[in-house]
């Protein structure tokens, strides 16, 4: 992932999708030069779990849980937030 998560979106992921979980919970890790020998990606957070495999949908909704900015440990202050949303008036 390109952002960390925060502390509380993180909890609030363990309820709202733990129907993808086979067993256990979400673990969110920093890159580990032991498990992975690729070094380009030691900047990502990474998001582990042992996924269903059968509800794709609700992966996709996990997706874009994990994307939105006030999901993020490191997210941008609100007001950039919403001016990012606000469609782009065309002259």
């Amino acid at each position: 992932m390109n952002h960390k998560l925060s502390d509380q979106a993180l909890e609030q992921m363990q309820e709202a999708f733990a129907d993808l979980c086979l067993s256990d919970r979400f673990h969110q890790h920093a890159y580990s030069g032991e498990e992975h020998d690729e070094a380009q990606y030691s900047h990502l957070a990474r998001l582990a779990f042992a996924f269903n495999a059968r509800t794709h949908g609700r992966l996709r909704e996990l997706i874009d849980y994990i994307n939105l900015p006030q999901n993020w440990a490191d997210s941008p202050p609100q007001q950039a937030i919403q001016r990012s949303r606000e469609p782009s008036k065309m002259i």
